[in-house]
């Protein structure tokens, strides 16, 4: 007979803009709706883990899209909008939200290549890869929220980073981003995937974890 759903060893990649505001939410929910799951976590840049994917070493990744994942299937979980981090006194901080367009003149600050979330905050705000400060480029968006505290420039930070907690402690002013700019939090598997619907039971604990952030 075929095993139960969900039980047994499941081998899970994740983004590190993701990651760490999610999954300590996310696990107790996981252990109490499918106590028998084995979860394996990676943590990695989009294009490793999609290769992992590819390769059969992952059998599921929760990822930021739009992406260019290869040959997947998804399951959208939630919108996950952008803020924009400020330095404290700067004069856009008087508003209440903040348009893209009044960010050309600033020094924009993202994370390196390779990390989703520069391409997608670079599209937010109908910029080109050129027009990002070359001189910083941070590794985490904690480092990112330090670099803005400092009076560096100015950050686009997701709002799963915002509610989990990543300006806590930081000298820095978060206002919403204008329009609908952001990212979609998404489970992705392998096209074709004999645990497609598996998989897909876990949107709504993964959902459920984020309206609790």
């Amino acid at each position: 007979t075929a095993r139960d759903p969900l039980t047994g060893p499941l081998r899970l990649g994740t983004i590190p803009t993701i990651g760490p505001f999610l999954l300590p939410r996310l696990m107790p929910h996981l252990r109490e709706a499918y106590p028998r799951l084995r979860l394996w976590l990676r943590e990695d840049i989009t294009d490793r883990l999609v290769e992992g994917l590819d390769a059969g070493r992952l059998d599921l990744l929760l990822l930021a899209v739009p992406c260019d994942c290869g040959h997947v299937e998804t399951a959208t979980i939630a919108a996950d909008p952008f803020h924009v981090a400020l330095p404290p006194g700067h004069p856009l901080a008087a508003m209440a939200e903040i348009p893209p367009e009044a960010l050309a003149g600033e020094r924009l600050m993202l994370l390196e290549d390779g990390h989703c979330l520069r391409d997608h905050a670079l599209s937010a705000c109908g910029l080109p890869g050129a027009a990002a400060s070359e001189e910083f480029a941070a590794t985490s968006l904690h480092t990112l929220v330090q670099m803005v505290g400092g009076g560096l420039g100015v950050t686009l930070l997701p709002d799963l980073a915002v509610t989990g907690g990543v300006t806590a402690g930081a000298d820095v002013t978060v206002r919403p981003l204008a329009g609908a700019f952001g990212r979609r939090i998404a489970l992705a598997w392998r096209a074709r995937s004999p645990r497609a619907e598996e998989f897909r039971r876990l949107v709504p604990p993964i959902a459920a974890a984020l309206r609790g952030l």
